[in-house]
């Protein structure tokens, strides 16, 4: 599992059920944006669809994401994921130091 370093991601409850399960979770440099994948694509997508929209409350924002993340072709995901793979090697090659 590849985990960014918010919070939620790193607190004891979460690291303790991973452990519990047996799932690994694979280190991300301190600061690297550019190589967590809603940062990268996701987050300023979801921001340019829903720039200029006026939402009645907070469960009308997140249905109008919820429809806008279930429009996204499987190709777009794939190659998000494959620019994520190439990301990641580059951080690699640099032996964990930030880029970008």
């Amino acid at each position: 599992m590849h985990w960014d370093n918010a919070r939620p991601h790193i607190s004891a409850e979460t690291t303790n059920l991973f452990a519990s399960l047996g799932i690994t979770t694979l280190p991300h440099p301190s600061y690297s944006p550019d190589v967590a994948p809603c940062d990268f694509y996701l987050f300023g997508y979801l921001k340019h669809c829903i720039r200029g929209l006026a939402f009645a409350d907070p469960e009308a924002l997140v249905s109008a994401i919820h429809n806008i993340m279930a429009k996204i072709d499987k190709n777009v995901y794939i190659s998000v994921y494959d620019e994520w793979m190439t990301r990641l090697e580059r951080v690699l090659e640099l032996n964990g130091d930030y880029y970008h």
